[in-house]
């Protein structure tokens, strides 16, 4: 019986353990940008490789918004994107929000000449 107990138990705190450490996604977006609002007609996207960023808050940050938009532009720093493509948003247990994607850069769109 006590056997039993243990085994119930130990079990317990596995599913415990393991349930609150996974992500949950909260939405995709096809392409965010906090520092660009539109891409001009005569600008293109060049590909930056793929980039992950992420904000985890914090008490100070309680009542705060904008947690997504401070895991984009941490994501656009690493790498020096102006954009993220494809964009994937998720969160923890631990109050973090995360984003993977595409960056991008803007450039200049190349005209033939004729």
């Amino acid at each position: 019986m006590k056997n039993i107990v243990n085994l119930i138990f130990s079990l317990s705190f596995i599913f415990i353990f393991f349930s609150c450490s996974h992500r949950v996604k909260i939405l995709d977006a096809s392409a965010v940008s906090m520092t660009h609002y539109s891409i001009e007609p005569t600008e293109m996207l060049v590909d930056a490789g793929e980039v992950e960023g992420q904000f985890c808050r914090s008490i100070s940050d309680i009542g705060q918004i904008g947690f997504l938009d401070k895991a984009i532009l941490d994501a656009q720093k690493k790498v020096g994107a102006d954009w993220l493509i494809n964009a994937s948003f998720w969160t923890d247990s631990k109050d973090c929000i995360f984003v993977s994607g595409s960056g991008k850069k803007v450039a200049p769109k190349k005209i033939n000449q004729k």
